[in-house]
């Protein structure tokens, strides 16, 4: 396949009409999908915006999946931490006949791994940050009992 088939194959996931009744009832527009290596094979990210946000990210489970939804959803109330990532909404919808289920999230186009590889020379100082960020973040999550074996 090549990456604009995939980019179609992806995008006719969910409907235009779909994507119309999202936005009309919650306001969030969702365009098309996020393309990269997410890990994630039981979800789709989709770029979403609103008239009072701007760009966010949408990421769409299907109904097969909805524990998995309903796992990430409780485990992003627990946290209340400023270097985490915390979901905008979260809600459920009807695609051909069964539900689905989104989280919006603020739309972060690079993971630390990926600011890191692009970056060729970073300042000590950005590094530390960035470390100390990330020391937070986990260590606050651990701090819930919390912790996510792969």
């Amino acid at each position: 396949c090549t990456a604009k088939q995939i980019r179609t194959l992806i995008s006719s996931k969910i409907a235009s009409t779909t994507r119309q009744k999202i936005g009309k009832t919650f306001g969030y527009f969702l365009s098309g999908p996020i393309l990269g290596s997410h890990g994630q094979s039981k979800s789709s990210i989709y770029m979403a915006t609103t008239d009072l946000c701007g760009v966010l990210a949408a990421k769409v489970y299907g109904s097969a999946f909805e524990a998995d939804y309903q796992r990430e959803v409780a485990v992003n109330q627990v946290f209340q931490q400023e270097n985490i990532v915390k979901f905008i909404a979260d809600f459920r919808f009807e695609h051909r006949g069964g539900p689905m289920f989104a989280v919006v999230m603020p739309y972060l186009p690079l993971n630390v791994a990926e600011l890191l590889r692009q970056q060729t020379a970073l300042k000590s100082v950005t590094i530390c940050r960035i470390a100390s960020a990330c020391y937070n973040a986990l260590k606050h999550i651990h701090s819930k009992g919390i912790f996510f074996i792969y």
